[in-house]
């Protein structure tokens, strides 16, 4: 279900609050959705305010894997899944 950054951003209504929750701009969030991507030093408050919203599956393992996905993508291995 949360296989990429932005599967993990939309567990929130809205942008906005996803911004309020971390306590971060919402430019910053809007430009986390631009590059697909959430900050390493968010990961932590993103995964306990998700369990506090109902979404227990989004932890640091999770966070890992996408991380790990991006990273080989990255490299040009080939693997983009």
């Amino acid at each position: 279900m949360f296989e990429t950054y932005l599967d993990i951003m939309n567990a929130w209504d809205t942008r906005k609050g996803l911004a309020a929750d971390l306590d971060v701009t919402d430019t910053s969030v809007r430009k986390w959705v631009e590059r697909g991507k959430i900050p390493c030093e968010y990961w932590l408050d993103v995964t306990t305010l998700a369990a506090k919203r109902g979404h227990p599956e989004i932890t640091l393992e999770v966070l890992a894997k996408i991380a790990a996905k991006y990273r080989r993508y990255d490299l040009g291995t080939g693997i983009n899944a």
